[in-house]
């Protein structure tokens, strides 16, 4: 299956914070945001997983808030927090994603990018995975009314989904799903 192509999510980062703060000041206030949107867009590349639009806005705005923890307990420059955003974004997008690591807070995985200790914290597990098998061509897919490209694996909030695609402006498919917190799911579309 041919993959979609990718958007520029620094910048559709930054717009999802702002919607989901409702202004953009939090974003402006945010030393590494638009490192750390590149490193998700950069860690998706290197897999066939997709972050959901929600997944996305969560993983931006904890990342603001944990820059927000970090420099309160610590003077950190915003230098130091773009050098080191990649590989928090990365190594936090990895611990959520695979059952096989152990969980950690993005906060601690900053502090810890950063060379400070005992940021740790109880992670409560939020996300899941989701296999999409296509039996038809896709245009795209619809997840609690968020339109998403159709890629083979997301990485979605863990709950009840109702997921939708549609192909020439028609529904193909539709199915509502329990994804388990750390868990999987599969799906037929």
């Amino acid at each position: 299956m041919k993959m979609p192509a990718r958007l520029n999510t620094s910048v559709v980062g930054v717009l999802v914070l702002a919607a989901a703060t409702g202004s953009g000041t939090m974003a402006a206030d945010c030393p590494g945001i638009a490192a750390a949107t590149t490193a998700a867009s950069q860690w998706e590349s290197r897999r066939t997983i997709q972050l959901s639009v929600t997944v996305r806005s969560e993983l931006i705005m904890d990342f603001c808030h944990a820059v927000s923890a970090v420099s309160q307990q610590h003077q950190v420059d915003s230098t130091r927090i773009d050098a080191v955003a990649p590989s928090a974004i990365s190594d936090y997008l990895d611990r959520v994603s695979r059952s096989d690591i152990p969980p950690r807070t993005l906060e601690a995985t900053l502090g810890e990018k950063l060379g400070f200790a005992g940021l740790s914290r109880p992670v409560a597990d939020r996300y899941g995975r989701l296999t999409v098998h296509y039996t038809r061509a896709v245009l795209y897919l619809n997840f609690d009314g968020i339109r998403h490209e159709p890629f083979p694996e997301f990485l979605v909030v863990a709950g009840s989904i109702s997921m939708e695609g549609y192909a020439d402006g028609k529904k193909v498919c539709t199915a509502r799903i329990t994804v388990p917190p750390a868990g999987s799911v599969s799906v037929t579309c």
